[in-house]
């Protein structure tokens, strides 16, 4: 998933905190250095407080616990590109 986004533009990303051979925090500061301008939505199971805090701090625009309804996805979509 890093590869296609580095070699590709996407308009927005949702994004796992938890994926199997990458920490999805690594990943959205990598998205940022590289693409600061697009949207990353975290999405998890595992959220807290703090891991919201700090998604922010690193330019997630939002962060999403699940689980989540397609509706709370297109609406956090539709908030973006309003």
């Amino acid at each position: 998933a890093q590869k296609k986004i580095m070699n590709n533009k996407y308009d927005l990303i949702f994004l796992d905190l938890k994926m199997p051979k990458k920490d999805g925090m690594d990943v959205l500061t990598s998205i940022k250095e590289n693409y600061p301008d697009t949207p990353v939505v975290m999405i998890t199971g595992y959220g807290t407080i703090d891991k919201a805090i700090e998604a922010t701090k690193l330019g997630a625009y939002q962060f999403i616990p699940k689980p989540f309804t397609p509706e709370e996805l297109r609406d956090v979509a539709l908030e973006i590109f309003a």
